[in-house]
């Protein structure tokens, strides 16, 4: 059997490594102010790498989970806008005005105003996004003859729920079950969250640290999605000729084995 302790460290160096060269990338680049889907790529791949770097900080603290579920999360909203970059990229940079919507009427709730030349840009952009953003609630309301919301709006820039993702995507509902479902009652402060952590040490209560085998597991995950978001960014991008990812990938499957060489294709 293979040594837990030694398999973690390898593949600590391995997403040291990958971060390296994401890093890279992203500072010779300059973020585009003409095209949408360039930046959208760009700070994906940096974040992703920025939560890479956090999962090496946290090491085998119990939170690592919660940084990995961001990563997943991540990982399918860019695999997601890749089906129609230009489009869904736009979107995404548009929903800065669903946002400045909702703080403007928050505003203008607590304090009875809106500063005017932000006011009109607002109502503006709004005016153009408007129908883009209508949930279906507010949709269906709308064709009722009923009134719609006061907020009509959807709540994420895709519309979609991370599962409806994953469904549109063709993505394994065994992968949405075994890893997102898993990392969710930590999450959100569910019930089983806590029962499946908590330890009593002594006279007092903890949340252990995780072992080298559940932290391996988790740096097998950090290495998959940071690896597929380079990937999609090379590939749209070319930033790279292909064989610092080819060879980072050859020495990914001999350290994680069967597990990552299913995982990665």
């Amino acid at each position: 059997m293979a040594d837990p302790a030694k398999k973690y460290r390898s593949l600590r160096r391995l997403l040291s490594d990958l971060c390296r060269l994401t890093e890279t990338w992203v500072d010779r680049s300059n973020l585009p102010e003409d095209d949408d889907f360039e930046l959208f790529s760009q700070l994906f791949l940096l974040r992703q790498t920025d939560h890479a770097r956090a999962v090496l900080a946290l090491g085998q603290h119990h939170d690592v989970s919660l940084v990995v579920r961001s990563m997943h999360e991540g990982l399918w909203q860019l695999a997601w806008c890749t089906e129609d970059p230009d489009k869904r990229a736009a979107r995404w940079k548009a929903f800065v005005v669903i946002h400045d919507w909702r703080h403007a009427r928050a505003d203008r709730e607590e304090m009875g105003y809106v500063k005017q030349p932000e006011a009109r840009e607002i109502k503006r952009l709004h005016d153009q996004w408007h129908e883009e953003f209508l949930s279906g609630h507010a949709k269906k309301k709308r064709a009722q003859g009923k009134p719609i919301p006061a907020d009509p709006y959807v709540k994420h820039w895709t519309g979609l729920s991370v599962k409806e993702i994953h469904e549109q995507l063709g993505a394994h509902a065994k992968e949405y079950g075994l890893i997102y479902n898993q990392l969710s009652d930590w999450h959100h402060w569910n019930t089983a969250g806590f029962g499946t952590v908590l330890e009593r040490q002594g006279s007092h209560r903890t949340f252990p640290r995780h072992t080298d085998s559940m932290t391996t597991g988790a740096l097998v995950l950090a290495l998959r999605y940071l690896w597929e978001t380079a990937r999609i960014h090379e590939r749209f991008h070319h930033v790279g000729d292909g064989t610092a990812l080819v060879k980072l990938r050859r020495r990914l499957v001999s350290v994680a084995g069967k597990y990552l060489q299913r995982e990665i294709a």
